[in-house]
């Protein structure tokens, strides 16, 4: 099984018989008298990452450059090396069953003769998605080849070529077999059903105000952030966009403190309230994290520690909750802001060891 990333992978560990949490068991979906069974089975979950090829060998850089100038790549894995430290632990087997998770992620770009037209920060994520398509798929071809692949099975909920790829934006896969729809997700309860804010009640003409917010808003993100000078410095979002983000933030915290009061039904397994903002693109969305969560400041705690400017979810909750902010603000670590700074910094830790 390949996965886009080493969060991914790891939370797909509940597929391992191994693992003491798998979900044959906890899901109860494979009967007990044949969970042995399951023993006798090979699975290995990675990420694309490992498909890169490495370096090889204990000599200094210096060295390998001189060696190299006329044998280029001496010191790096052939694919055939690569592909026996993947599927390692698969053994001896051949002709494998391939499942690629968040598959929209794995195709081959398509040439075009005329190029999308997008901005430079555009232009760059795109480029940077095809050359992580790239690697995913000639990697499983380098594994088709060495050890052979019986089947591939591709699972994603955005089954279509996305921009910069040569393809139409939106164009779906020739290979969609299944289409599971949301609603169905919804109603087995593999999803979180999706709630809008219901404070929306400030007009502008015949309609609420942040109805059509994108349209309103887009031309003033395009500055939200200049560059690296710009990092500890307040994001610079639309008025509009502030006003919206702070209804939600409003919303999001009365719907997290009555969960959090509810002690039985959180004694039952009740997870929180999820809260997602999404934007159009990484510039714009670490702009919106800062503004919503926080963001580090050019100022050092005794310890070393940066100083945090609080977010908008904590100047919500010192307005209308005072107690429940003080406990946020000293870091107790069970309220929505801090969760959300320590998941972020801890996906940024593994994106910085993917390849790893």
């Amino acid at each position: 099984m390949v996965a886009p990333g080493i969060t991914i992978r790891d939370r797909l560990r509940v597929l391992l018989p191994s693992d003491p949490n798998n979900y044959y068991k906890e899901l109860d979906i494979v009967p007990v008298e044949h969970r042995a069974d399951l023993g006798t089975a090979k699975i290995v979950i990675t990420n694309f990452h490992a498909f890169k090829f490495r370096e090889k060998g204990d000599a200094g850089g210096l060295t390998k450059r001189v060696l190299t100038v006329n044998t280029p790549g001496a010191f790096t894995e052939s694919p055939e090396e690569m592909v026996n430290r993947v599927c390692n632990d698969l053994g001896r087997h051949r002709e494998i069953m391939v499942i690629n998770d968040e598959a929209h992620h794995c195709y081959r770009g398509k040439p075009v003769e005329t190029k999308d037209k997008m901005a430079r920060e555009e232009a760059g994520e795109a480029k940077a998605r095809d050359e992580e398509a790239r690697l995913w798929i000639t990697g499983l071809e380098a594994v088709r080849r060495k050890i052979g692949i019986k089947t591939v099975f591709d699972l994603s909920a955005t089954r279509f070529y996305l921009k910069g790829s040569g393809y139409p934006k939106g164009t779906l896969f020739p290979r969609v077999v299944s289409d599971f729809s949301l609603m169905d997700a919804i109603e087995y309860g593999i999803v979180k059903i999706p709630r809008v804010p219901i404070a929306d009640n400030a007009m502008t003409g015949d309609y609420p105000k942040y109805r059509n917010l994108w349209v309103d808003i887009r031309e003033g993100l395009k500055d939200v952030r200049g560059g690296p000078e710009d990092a500890h410095k307040p994001p610079l979002l639309p008025g509009l966009l502030e006003g919206a983000i702070k209804s939600l933030c409003g919303h999001y915290a009365h719907k997290f403190g009555e969960w959090e009061a509810d002690e039985e039904s959180r004694a039952n397994g009740s997870t929180p309230p999820v809260f997602i903002v999404v934007c159009n693109n990484t510039n714009v969305s670490k702009a919106v994290f800062d503004y919503v969560a926080g963001y580090e400041t050019e100022h050092r705690h005794p310890d070393g520690e940066p100083v945090v400017a609080p977010g908008a979810i904590l100047a919500v909750q010192q307005r209308e909750e005072p107690a429940l902010a003080a406990s946020a603000e000293h870091d107790s670590g069970g309220q929505p802001a801090t969760r959300i700074r320590r998941e972020h910094v801890r996906r940024l830790s593994e994106d910085r060891h993917a390849s790893d």
